[in-house]
């Protein structure tokens, strides 16, 4: 009985110190994108002052854009939503998947990277399409599931997109919750990437609508541009939590 009880306890010591090396393993690795960043920001600071111009952060904004593209030439812009963990470089490349377990250096990394759909254009598709993980140390993605919460959503609609020419901002119209294994709740979100005779901006917030978490009245017509933010959430195996912007 006692040689049971201290094979339990093994299993149980050796779990715990599984999970914490995950953890921590997890939060290092987030440290090399957000490091490079950081640095590149520090630099740049020393050469525009910190204004509230557009023209000013327009132009702050490029000069960190430009830095980190001599870094990785895939990243394409920079998503920023204030007062919440994410600040990322968007990355692009030939499919969806390079970047789901690679950081800014293309080493792996559990976290991967902030990615846009290989099939849209940031200058020019009706609607952007950003994947990222929802990591449990609050890193890439993992700030999007309190836009279920309606006090979090109210105070949070404001999404940036920096690109090399220009600085775009978002109203978020909802949150949506679908499962891509159920037909009640599916919508293939990912095929409206530009407008067409089939679908337009206002049919695509209309096929998210029975899927709502929250939502809130923006102006919207057919040819507004649109940004799609996509993590996993937990309500069911195959869930998936959408954020949709309204470019102002």
């Amino acid at each position: 009985m006692k040689k049971i009880i201290k094979i339990l306890i093994f299993i149980v010591l050796v779990t715990l110190a599984v999970w914490v090396g995950y953890k921590f393993y997890i939060t290092k690795t987030d440290d090399v994108s957000k490091k490079a960043i950081e640095r590149i920001q520090q630099k740049n600071d020393k050469v525009i002052t910190e204004n509230k111009e557009e023209n000013e952060i327009f132009e702050k904004k490029k000069l960190e854009l430009e830095e980190l593209k001599k870094i990785n030439k895939d990243i394409v812009a920079i998503l920023d939503i204030p007062d919440t963990h994410v600040y990322y470089p968007i990355f692009k490349s030939e499919d969806n998947s390079y970047y789901m377990r690679r950081n800014i250096y293309c080493n792996y990394d559990l976290n991967g990277s902030i990615f846009m759909d290989y099939e849209c254009e940031v200058d020019t598709s009706t609607n952007l399409i950003l994947y990222g993980h929802n990591m449990s140390s609050d890193n890439m993605f993992s700030d999007l599931i309190k836009y279920k919460e309606k006090e979090f959503f109210d105070s949070h609609r404001t999404i940036y997109l920096y690109t090399l020419n220009d600085v775009r901002e978002y109203k978020v119209v909802g949150s949506y919750i679908i499962d891509l294994t159920n037909e009640d709740k599916f919508f293939n979100f990912n095929i409206y990437i530009n407008k067409s005779d089939a679908m337009n901006s206002i049919d695509y917030i209309d096929n998210l609508n029975n899927m709502t978490v929250q939502s809130e009245n923006v102006y919207i017509n057919e040819d507004s541009k649109l940004i799609t933010l996509s993590t996993c959430t937990y309500e069911s195996k195959n869930a998936r939590l959408l954020i949709v912007g309204v470019l102002q």
